[in-house]
């Protein structure tokens, strides 16, 4: 079950931003198995360990636009994209991956935020190079009104991706990447910026910025209230000791194009 909500920011009154609650009303038990994680919370407000799965439900969520056609802003225009499908080779420093559309929120909220930005994209990559090709394959069968019960077969994808795992390398990694003009007038660069994790790290950096602000919280720091865009209250220099923590790097490179 999907619930949309429109409302419009107090930042930008004159803008409209979207909601999405998705209500899943069948899963409640695994009847076909779940594959477990580790996951720990150590600070000094709360400690706690337990065991996270990927189960049916998330790629369920991953399949709800595959093949799916959505916005994004594209040398200087709303143009459309297809979930799971236009596909690129990225360089991590964990490697080359194969790397194909989502559908997320920055694609709507960097293009407000950084005016005169002219093409905002964001890609996700699949370490095994074959889990790419079949979900760009059945993207491509639903792009084209086959009418592929996709969702329903969360279960036994979920399965097949699981015979990876013995496979899978022991770390992962991200880039950020952004090409534009030098402020003092050295041409144009691209600067990219690269983090690497242990494998089974990478579900505690979402929580970094929750952490980060909820202590600036507990210091009296007083932010804007209301409904908006949780946007520019951090910088990458106070995310460094938490990395540390979790012994994730990151490091920055800058080249001429």
């Amino acid at each position: 079950m999907h619930l949309v909500f429109k409302f419009a920011p107090e930042s930008d009154p004159q803008t409209t931003l979207k909601l999405k609650v998705e209500v899943n009303t069948r899963e409640h038990t695994s009847l076909h198995g779940l594959k477990s994680y580790p996951f720990a919370v150590d600070n000094d407000w709360y400690q706690a360990k337990a065991e996270i799965a990927r189960g049916k439900a998330t790629l369920e969520a991953v399949f709800s636009y595959l093949g799916r056609a959505f916005l994004v802003w594209r040398k200087g225009q709303w143009r459309r994209a297809w979930g799971w499908m236009e596909l690129q080779e990225i360089r991590l420093d964990v490697g080359a991956r194969l790397a194909a559309a989502c559908d997320v929120p920055d694609l709507e909220l960097f293009p407000m935020r950084y005016k005169g930005v002219q093409t905002v994209r964001f890609s996700a990559a699949r370490e095994f190079g074959v889990q790419h090709l079949t979900l760009w394959c059945l993207a491509a069968f639903r792009r084209i009104g086959l009418p592929f019960p996709v969702a329903r077969w969360a279960a036994s994808l979920n399965r097949f991706a699981g015979m990876f795992d013995a496979a899978a390398g022991e770390k992962g990694g991200m880039r950020v990447s952004i090409v534009g003009d030098r402020s003092d007038g050295g041409g144009c660069m691209r600067r990219t910026w690269q983090l690497t994790a242990p494998a089974m790290d990478g579900p505690e950096i979402p929580c970094m910025a929750a952490i980060l602000l909820a202590r600036r919280l507990a210091r009296g720091e007083v932010f804007q209230s209301g409904a908006f865009p949780c946007m520019g209250f951090l910088t990458l220099l106070e995310f460094a000791p938490e990395f540390a923590c979790w012994r994730i790097t990151t490091r920055m490179e800058e080249v001429a194009v």
